[in-house]
């Protein structure tokens, strides 16, 4: 199994010893969190190897993995079509790809945390002028904010706002079809409806409301909380 975008390693080495896998794998796009993730591995005794790289050119051979997970890494990555074309390469006949994230248009998911608690700036603004007040925000707090410091002001080509490729559910269905994936799952989950707050009220209510809209086209490139799914490589 791989890992994704798999952070400092925890989330693969638990599945390996929870779930019995022969091998575990993880990468990221950050060597330090590959470093960790091996460092836990080791420190834990479990089968498990992580990996500095890209999804876009995965360092893998074909038809190896039994699954691919991706949690929350999606709307992160350079080209999404690209990345999902290397996990088919590496899927055996008949693997699957497990993946969670949220579309572009959630409102509650613009990333933007570390400099404003504002909730859908990026339904109202242009990538761009949300990507220069970011930077610029960062800037003003000086030094000890220059661990998240963007460097430059304006978006990468791939951008559509600071970190997002502005991935929707319309592009996603889309790069699933020209692929001919087979969709085993799609879990359908409204705003609000995960998290600690959930739980409780009026957030329960507020959920239970925008479930409806969450099934609509169009409206669920708003209200669906988290693209949630299991696809197939068609074969064994």
């Amino acid at each position: 199994m791989l890992d994704l975008g798999c952070f400092s390693g925890g989330r693969m080495t638990h599945w390996v010893e929870r779930y019995n896998l022969t091998e575990g794998h993880g990468i990221d796009v950050d060597p330090v969190y590959a470093e960790a993730g091996n460092d836990f591995a080791k420190s834990k005794n479990i089968n498990a190897k992580f990996v500095h790289g890209f999804g876009e050119d995965l360092p893998y051979p074909d038809d190896y993995f039994d699954y691919v997970a991706s949690y929350d890494v999606f709307e992160h990555v350079q080209d999404l079509e690209e990345v999902m074309n290397e996990i088919w390469r590496v899927l055996k006949p008949g693997g699957r790809l497990l993946t969670v994230f949220p579309p572009y248009y959630n409102p509650l998911e613009a990333h933007l945390r570390l400099t404003t608690s504002l909730h859908g700036l990026h339904l109202i603004f242009s990538g761009k002028a949300i990507t220069r007040a970011y930077h610029d925000i960062i800037k003003e707090r000086g030094h000890e904010a220059a661990w998240y410091d963007r460097k430059n002001p304006e978006p990468a080509e791939w951008e559509k706002s600071p970190g997002l490729n502005g991935i929707t559910i319309k592009r996603f269905r889309n790069i699933i079809a020209s692929r001919n994936w087979d969709l085993q799952n799609w879990r359908v989950n409204s705003l609000v409806s995960h998290g600690r707050k959930s739980k409780k009220q009026p957030y329960k209510t507020i959920s239970g409301l925008m479930k409806i809209p969450a099934y609509l086209p169009v409206l669920e490139e708003v209200f669906l909380g988290r693209v949630c799914c299991i696809l197939k490589k068609p074969g064994e």
